[in-house]
């Protein structure tokens, strides 16, 4: 039987030999232990978004994006406080702008969204960065690979000033998912 997943406690719960792929190549073949080991430790720390572009520009943008997680590696569990914050580097103050954040999955289906606007939310008084925090007390999305994308814009109909695509990946996983699971309800066992 074949088992394809990222969620890894269901592979350690199912499995005892694992292969782990990239781009079509074996990377790891072998016990479910050393090769989620290795696919933990491949993963780029993406959680943080820094952009490239100068501090001189006169247009409102991320400078940077994160994504706290509940664990190390960029991994979060299914149902834990989840954090995002997002500074945004304005040359003077701009008291209409919205900030979205959108939480995309790998298959680029939305999953949440927030966001931040007037009068609750405004972007600095004089120039410099705010700072723009949300606070998600329990994240129950679906297991999988995810990002952020971020947008700046005017109010309704207004000019966009930046969108981020693919900031700030991380993994949500659950532990309990396949607790149910086991010899006495498998069919095919």
């Amino acid at each position: 039987v074949l088992f394809v997943s990222h969620n890894l406690a269901a592979i350690a719960q199912l499995a005892s030999r694992a292969v782990l792929l990239r781009g079509g190549s074996v990377i790891c073949d072998g016990p479910v232990s050393a090769v989620v080991s290795a696919y933990q430790t491949a993963r780029p720390e993406q959680s943080i978004y820094l952009s490239s572009r100068d501090r001189s520009e006169s247009v409102p943008y991320v400078v940077r994006a994160e994504v706290i997680t509940s664990d190390p590696g960029g991994v979060h569990q299914f149902g834990k406080p989840l954090d995002i914050n997002v500074w945004v580097r304005h040359s003077q103050p701009i008291p209409k702008i919205h900030l979205g954040v959108q939480l995309v999955a790998q298959s680029e289906v939305s999953a949440a969204f927030f966001y931040a606007y007037p009068p609750n939310i405004i972007f600095g008084r004089e120039p410099g960065t705010t700072l723009v925090s949300f606070h998600v007390p329990a994240l129950r999305c679906n297991v999988g690979l995810f990002s952020l994308r971020i947008w700046l814009t005017e109010s309704a109909g207004g000019k966009t000033f930046e969108i981020v695509n693919d900031a700030c990946g991380f993994e949500i996983v659950r532990h309990d998912f396949f607790h149910w699971w086991g010899p006495s309800v498998c069919t095919y066992h």
